[in-house]
């Protein structure tokens, strides 16, 4: 994506801090959605309530999603990129035979979410898993969205983001990203 996205939604966001930090990054984003299980959302709204991020309030919705559902629709009209945003999602597999796995559901989620005609997704993880990454990667090309892989190398990230601004514990493995979008859609640069 050549410039910022019009609005963005984060499956998993977690504590919301990547969620913070792209809206001081894109000050024109109209709506970052921040998307977690109904008991992790309160972290989110916590986070954007301290005195230094209190200004980015009015353009974050933080709101729960069980994946499997139907996440919030974009505000945008056709103009302008819906950018999804996964990091390091597919590892929550389930803990026994009663609770199921996580990637049908979420992969279901971001097709939901890949239906606007300007949508695109980025996923970026450590590689820790390649069959249980192949088989996420294999779910959603059977869900009719196409997959573009690529591994980005430590010299390429300290370009990108200086090492003060890399919090990541996990630098030992290879980080993948991905780029998804609904099969025969083209989301070029705006």
């Amino acid at each position: 994506i050549a410039m910022p996205p019009a609005e963005c939604i984060e499956l998993g966001a977690g504590t919301g801090r990547m969620a913070l930090a792209l809206m001081q990054h894109w000050p024109l984003l109209t709506r970052y959605v921040a998307t977690d299980l109904p008991q992790r959302v309160a972290a989110i709204v916590a986070a954007s309530s301290s005195k230094e991020h209190r200004h980015l309030q009015s353009r974050l919705c933080a709101t729960p999603l069980t994946w499997g559902e139907r996440p919030l629709s974009p505000l945008l009209s056709s103009a302008g990129t819906y950018l999804v945003l996964l990091a390091d999602l597919i590892y929550f597999s389930g803990k026994d035979l009663l609770e199921p796995d996580t990637l049908e559901p979420l992969a279901d989620t971001l097709k939901l979410a890949l239906a606007h005609p300007r949508a695109v997704a980025v996923f970026a993880y450590r590689e820790r898993d390649p069959e249980r990454e192949a088989h996420f990667c294999a779910i959603c090309e059977a869900r009719g969205m196409q997959v573009d892989t690529a591994l980005l190398d430590a010299a390429t990230l300290a370009a990108l983001l200086p090492e003060s601004e890399q919090h990541d514990v996990e630098r030992s493995l290879p980080l993948k990203i991905w780029r998804l979008t609904e099969r025969g859609t083209a989301v070029g640069p705006e």
